[in-house]
């Protein structure tokens, strides 16, 4: 086995970039969901769900680069139910909350 010069006992660090993009605003991928061909999300807005078309240029299990539709610091509704639409009044729940806890 040919060990170079890097010898016994020695740690490499790697790190493999397979996708950057600057001005990418990234979301979860549970934000995602597909009408017809296009990828949309919602926004939250005023206090209401606003639906936004965005362009994903790579997607994840955990994550979404996304081109442009969407600012920074909005706020996106993850996993929306089918009572989520246009225009309808959300709320924001607690982390703790998701589980249906007390």
């Amino acid at each position: 086995m040919f060990l170079g010069a890097v010898g016994e006992a020695y740690q490499v660090d790697a790190q493999i970039v397979v996708f950057t993009q600057d001005d990418a605003t990234i979301v979860p991928a549970g934000a995602l969901f597909r009408r017809g061909d296009q990828w949309n999300v919602y926004v939250v807005k005023d206090g209401r769900a606003e639906i936004r078309r965005v362009q994903v240029l790579r997607r994840s299990g955990r994550s979404a680069a996304i081109a442009s539709s969407l600012n920074q610091g909005e706020s996106v509704i993850i996993y929306p139910s089918d009572r989520v639409a246009s225009r309808v009044r959300v709320g924001q729940r607690k982390v703790g909350d998701l589980a249906g806890g007390s």
